[in-house]
């Protein structure tokens, strides 16, 4: 008896841990207030953008000068998208044409990695292993939330930031994903 009751008080103080730490990963994403663009025009480059057909890392073919060209008809995706720098997420320094890196939450569980998770679409080479990107990617990933890094299309693959046991289940997700796809490429005999 004495065991379980040791097993029980284990698994609740696990459990209060992980709390705690989603706690402190809602807490860093809460909206502060909506920063408006300011002609910030990186998520129109990187995001993908189904119902216009357009694949991440492309530029909108209606992105001007002056911002969107559809404005008014654009997408809802669009319309309602805010990456977390427009939440209040960093300094006014931080704004995703600065440093290269748009940081933007998931809706909802991810398929691929089986989690909630913070996607850092890197807008030009390198930019992810910039001084403040790091600073806030590492503060995510140190407040419990899973950050996906996904870097320039002609840099290389992804890489995941956060708790241990998050990281290590996207790995494994991300890992049988491929071996799906793999599979599913493989072409099938007659």
């Amino acid at each position: 008896m004495g065991k379980n009751n040791q097993a029980k008080r284990k698994l609740k103080k696990q459990k209060k841990v992980a709390k705690e730490r989603r706690d402190v990963g809602r807490r860093q994403l809460r909206v502060i207030g909506k920063r408006p663009c300011d002609g910030c025009t990186v998520c129109c480059s990187v995001l993908g953008v189904v119902p216009l057909d357009k694949p991440p890392w492309v530029s909108c073919e209606h992105l001007c000068k002056e911002g969107c060209g559809i404005y008014e008809t654009r997408p809802d995706i669009c319309g309602k998208f805010n990456c977390l720098w427009q939440c209040g997420l960093g300094e006014m320094e931080d704004r995703p044409d600065k440093i290269g890196v748009v940081f933007a939450p998931s809706n909802g569980v991810v398929p691929f990695t089986g989690e909630e998770e913070i996607q850092a679409y890197e807008a030009r080479p390198g930019a992810l292993q910039g001084p403040r990107a790091m600073k806030i990617a590492k503060r995510l990933a140190k407040g419990g939330a899973l950050v996906i890094a996904l870097p320039h299309e002609t840099t290389g693959t992804f890489r995941f930031m956060g708790p241990k046991e998050k990281v290590l289940k996207a790995e494994i997700n991300a890992q049988l994903a491929q071996k799906r796809a793999a599979e599913l490429a493989k072409p099938t005999e007659p």
